[in-house]
């Protein structure tokens, strides 16, 4: 018998809501188990809530609290109770779900509350036994317990699924919860037993021990307990020996079915043996095959990814090799674009050098022409000088010869005047000598001062020259670096398109500079903004991509997997088919339409009532046999008498022989007339006991404590001779007492009993191959109803099977829109993917682009910053040079003076020497 395991309660309220059992477990493990509770702490409701799957609705109450009571909520209560199955065949778990019946949901119906028990058989644990079964979701640190609808949703796809035993039922219809007991009878829970004895227990406090106060024993147990609980079930107005004589019959019924049921079960086990070796084969075979195909589509799947990733690193490969060239050649013009800004600056540089070289050839061969014109310029006045100088002397001497002569004329007719004169003129001349000499002197001293002076100015104007030649180079460099500037701004302004024009002044406009640096600064941010967000959407396009491309996989996975399983479903649903057109065979056997093909319950119900139609004839044909057995055994032993087993068993104990009047009449050895008219005397003889006074002296002195179902003539062997007075025809008169009787006088006659025999056993033949007939059908029409009884297809699975395909169909066509929108939206990607490389590269090149932008003004901010310097050092440089040459200019004439006053004092010099020497 099956043993409670474990008990475990959800959600249940008791006490009128005071007290609670949120969710608790209790183990027995299959022992006995004590629970020791306080008072107040819920024996009575556990009891009362333990008993509930297993009673009827009208035994749940207890005596002081209704069952309906505990359920104030539409939130289900769960009872649940494992057992622990005979023969390690496994667990049984026993549950119920009730909950406070919605007023709104059926108010015309009686039921207060809403009921569904279950029933699951299971090996070990899993994922929906007593400990697991998710009738509450834990969701973080909270757990919330199932509505009574989410249940009966979960148990409805536990019961559709063919892998479990697990069953439901409405404990409200009063088909399914018979249903419900039967399927508990299976496992040895018998219902009767719970409301007849457990309930009767859990009456009231102490009921175990009030029983057993008055029950000290076993037997006690039965005559107090037992056998009024199995009297008050019997009917009052029913014959209880008929009742008696139906319960052996069926007794006898029952072990002949239950040894017809052992044979079987042996021989199903034998096979059950013999097969499992097959069987395990069968299994290997089928996952060999399984294994066989989930790697075939395994391997065509990866076979498509393979192919498909080929193509896409291919496509990468030609892609990387197009860049590579792309970027070869970019960095190929890049170099020669360096190797071009090289060349040109190098050209520039020399262009800037020739032209600053052919400045200064200008400016040395223009000082060459200045200063061969100063020197023949020099030359000129000293010749004009010396040309004057000569005049003058020339002019001078004529002068004195002219006086000379006139002189020497005078001197001819004055000589002594001249002597006289002379002497004076002497002493004149020698004072005038004196002063001669004198202003000689300060000639010579100014002579001295005037070639210093000269010699300064010289010096002075070797310097100055010097400092406007050295000048002169660094205006010559300013210049061509300033030139050179009017390059780099042309050159920029035609690269970039910017007009960036100088004043009149030669500069820029400050607000002009600082908008271009502005423009070019926020460009760069803008291409760099750009260009981040042109990555990122390649970048989340590629993660799409990736995406998209997984999906397609799954989904190519998710096609495969549905194409077998719609496969599997189009075989299944052809060995539907199939099992449909043979159970139109079948229900042809009961006379049954078609269109009732899945009708399960009533053709069951149609095979049952010709099966129980067949056993009522072969019960009938079996009494028969019995019957005919029994005349034939009767026949064969000449025992027409049958004494009960009980009352042949006390009169051996008794040491009383038992000898029937049949028996004495074919022993006796009278002829065949004297026997019958023995018989004819004494009518009772062939249905009487023949017994000596002293044995039935023991029997009227014993009282036989037992009862028998009808009278036992017993004759006394002295009495066997003697006559019955009354005797009319075939009935005998005995005071108040008639009896019926009509024996049959060939049974003394042994010819004639032999043919009786053989014609008793040929009826019995006929029955006894009647009774096969029977049973054959009998077993031929279990058999067509066990195939329908034990098979799996119902209108329900047959339409569910259907739909399936039809649903499998639809979700088919919808993986290949899905595959086509994939690829749609994957050509889709991939494309935005190419438009936004091409952004991103010319974004690149913009950005480049940009950049030597930015460098070329940065540098042409830098010249400029140089060229402001370079125009400010020229003004300088230009300002000394004036102010130089001014100096230069100034030194040369007052060289010139300087010259002529040297001259003249050489001249006076001269002439005061002359003056001396004369």
């Amino acid at each position: 018998m099956s043993k409670i395991n474990k008990i475990r309660i959800v959600n249940l309220n008791y006490n009128y809501n005071t007290m609670k059992i949120d969710d608790e477990k209790f183990y027995l493990d299959g022992e006995s188990t004590m629970f020791n509770l306080r008072n107040g702490g819920g024996k009575s409701v556990l009891v009362q809530m333990l008993m509930a799957p297993f009673v009827n609705k009208r035994y749940r109450n207890a005596k002081e609290r209704t069952f309906e009571s505990y359920f104030t909520t539409s939130m289900p209560t769960h009872i649940l109770v494992e057992w622990k199955l005979d023969d390690g065949a496994g667990y049984l778990l026993t549950g119920m779900m009730v909950r406070k019946k919605d007023v709104a949901s059926d108010e015309s119906s009686k039921e207060r509350l809403d009921i569904i028990n279950y029933v699951h058989e299971y090996k070990g644990k899993n994922e929906n036994d007593i400990d697991n079964i998710p009738i509450i979701e834990e969701m973080e640190n909270k757990r919330n317990l199932k509505s009574f609808v989410s249940c009966k949703g979960f148990f409805e796809n536990l019961k559709k699924d063919r892998s479990l035993k697990f069953y439901y039922y409405d404990m409200t219809n009063a088909v399914t919860t018979k249903q419900y007991f039967n399927k508990l009878e299976e496992y040895k829970i018998n219902y009767r037993e719970w409301e007849t004895i457990m309930k009767q227990i859990n009456i009231k406090e102490s009921g175990l021990s009030e029983l057993f106060t008055k029950a000290k024993d076993s037997s006690g147990l039965v005559k107090v307990w037992f056998l009024p609980t199995v009297e008050n079930k019997l009917k009052n107005d029913e014959d209880r020996i008929d009742n008696y004589r139906k319960l052996l019959d069926s007794y006898i019924k029952q072990y002949r079915q239950n040894k017809t049921n052992i044979d079987k079960k042996a021989k199903l086990e034998l096979f059950d043996n013999l097969s499992k070796e097959v069987f395990k084969i069968c299994e290997e075979f089928i996952l060999t095959m399984e294994k066989k195909e989930e790697t075939k589509n395994y391997i065509a799947n990866v076979m498509a990814y393979l192919r498909e990733k080929l193509q896409e690193k291919q496509n990468e490969e030609e892609e990387l090799d197009r860049l590579i060239e792309n970027i070869n050649g970019q960095i190929e013009e890049l170099k020669y674009e360096k190797e071009s800004i090289k060349i040109y600056k190098k050209q520039d540089d020399i262009n800037n050098l020739s032209n600053e070289a052919e400045k200064q050839q200008l400016l040395v061969n223009e000082s060459e022409d200045r200063k061969k014109g100063l020197i023949r310029k020099i030359n000129i006045l000293e010749c004009a000088k010396i040309h004057r100088q000569y005049q003058d002397i020339s002019k001078d001497l004529q002068e004195q010869e002219i006086k000379l002569r006139i002189l020497s004329k005078k001197n001819k007719d004055n000589k002594p005047r001249i002597n006289d004169l002379g002497f004076t003129i002497r002493e004149i001349l020698q004072k005038e000598l004196a002063v001669v000499a004198a202003e000689k002197t300060e000639k010579i001293n100014l002579d001295k001062s005037l070639k210093d002076e000269k010699d300064t100015i010289n010096k002075n104007l070797k310097d100055n020259r010097r400092e406007i030649s050295r000048l002169g180079e660094n205006k010559g460099k300013l210049n061509a670096e300033i030139n050179a500037f009017d390059q780099q701004e042309k050159d920029f302004n035609n690269s970039f398109g910017i007009a960036l024009i100088r004043n009149i002044e030669g500069y820029f406009d400050e607000n002009k500079i600082l908008t271009i640096d502005k423009e070019i600064k926020d460009e760069e941010l803008s291409l760099n903004r750009e260009r981040k967000t042109t990555n990122e959407k390649i970048l989340q396009n590629e993660e799409r991509l990736k995406s998209k491309e997984s999906e397609k996989l799954r989904n190519l996975e998710n096609l495969s997997e549905l194409k077998n399983n719609l496969t599997n479903k189009r075989i299944e649903f052809e060995a539907l088919d199939s099992e449909v057109a043979k159970r139109k065979e079948i229900i042809k056997f009961i006379d049954f339409q078609e269109s009732r093909v899945f009708d399960n319950e009533g053709i069951i119900k149609a095979f049952q009532r010709k099966i129980d139609l067949l056993k009522d004839e072969e019960l009938k044909l079996e009494r028969s046999f019995d019957n005919v057995s029994k005349e034939l055994t009767k026949l064969k032993t000449g025992k027409i008498l049958e004494l009960p087993k009980e009352v042949e068993q006390w009169l051996r104990q008794k040491d009383i022989s038992i000898t029937y009047g049949m028996k004495w009449l074919k022993k006796n050895g009278y002829s065949l007339e004297k026997n019958e008219d023995i018989v004819k005397n004494n009518p009772f003889i062939p249905y009487s006991l023949i017994m000596d006074s002293k044995e039935i002296a023991i029997i009227e002195k014993e009282s036989l404590d037992m009862f028998t179902s009808s009278p036992i003539s017993i004759i006394n062997r002295n009495d066997l001779e003697n006559t019955f007075h009354s005797i009319k025809e075939d009935m005998v008169n005995l005071k108040g007492v008639s009896f019926l009787i009509c024996f049959n006088n060939k049974l003394l006659n042994e010819s004639e009993l032999i043919k009786l025999i053989e014609d008793k056993e040929a009826e019995l033949k006929d029955v006894e191959d009647k009774i096969k007939v029977k049973k054959e059908d009998i077993a031929f029409y279990e058999e067509k109803r066990n195939q329908i009884k034990y098979s799996n297809l119902t209108l329900e699975y047959y339409q569910e099977v259907e739909r399936k395909i039809s649903q499998l169909i639809e979700e088919e066509q919808k993986l290949r829109q899905l595959e086509i929108d994939l690829e749609k939206t994957i050509s889709t990607i991939k494309g935005e993917i190419d438009e936004l490389n091409n952004k991103s590269k010319h974004l690149e090149k913009e950005i480049l682009k940009n950049l030597d932008k930015a460098r070329a003004y940065q540098s042409l901010m830098e010249s400029y910053n140089r060229y402001k310097n370079n125009k400010a050092s020229l003004a300088r440089v230009t300002e000394t040079l004036n102010l130089l040459q001014d100096q230069v200019d100034k030194a040369d004439s007052r060289k010139e003076e300087v010259e002529k006053e040297i001259i003249d004092c050489n001249r006076a010099i001269d002439s005061y020497t002359a003056k001396e020497a004369n």
